[in-house]
């Protein structure tokens, strides 16, 4: 269940699930047909990095997840220093400092399988070149479509990411879809996964 990417984050009506997906087949659409976006543009303080022409298209939150473990598998690495007691002549500090050994590596192993875990959230805005991640606290980092390897979506409001730098992020959004097919467009235009989409 752990290895599961993220989904549901969106929490919008199933109205609203089908609008998005008709919005970002259309978005789609009018890129494929007018090579741009020809819509209103959300309004935002935002000082433009991907180019003095780029066209800001989409405002949604978002919840992103990183893959990983924590830490090596082994107890020391967890933290925990064991067998303070083992030096004790007692038998029962022993029997519990082994016990407490036994159950804390188990942990420290748990720990260390790859899972994900929540990273970040706050608000995205989704331009042609890439997109914007405004997380309250932490500022605004940008997302240029060349620096995603690869993306699949799992779920209409779900993407997972493989970055450039080896990354394994799951992107919980309801511009998901819109997200994924942008960057199709813009780096793997022949991607199985896209012409379902438009199929469907």
């Amino acid at each position: 269940m752990s290895d599961m990417v993220p989904t549901g984050g969106a929490q919008v009506e199933a109205s609203q699930q089908q609008q998005f997906i008709d919005y970002a087949k259309w978005l789609i659409s009018e890129f494929r047909t007018n090579g741009r976006y020809t819509g209103p543009q959300v309004q935002l303080n935002l000082r433009p990095v991907f180019g003095a022409d780029e066209t800001r298209i989409l405002r949604a939150p978002f919840r992103m997840f990183d893959f990983f473990g924590i830490g090596d598998g082994t107890v020391a690495d967890a933290g925990i220093v064991a067998g303070n007691a083992i030096a004790s002549r007692s038998g029962a500090a022993m029997a519990g400092s082994i016990a407490y050994s036994l159950l804390a590596g188990a942990q420290a192993k748990k720990a260390a399988i790859p899972q994900w875990h929540e990273t970040g959230a706050g608000e995205l805005v989704v331009t042609e070149y890439g997109f914007y991640l405004l997380e309250p606290g932490k500022g605004t980092s940008d997302v240029a479509w060349d620096w995603l390897l690869s993306a699949q979506l799992t779920a209409w409001d779900s993407l997972e990411i493989e970055t450039r730098d080896g990354g394994k992020v799951a992107l919980v959004t309801p511009a998901a879809t819109a997200i994924f097919g942008l960057w199709c467009l813009a780096v793997y235009p022949q991607h199985p996964q896209l012409q379902t989409l438009l199929q469907s």
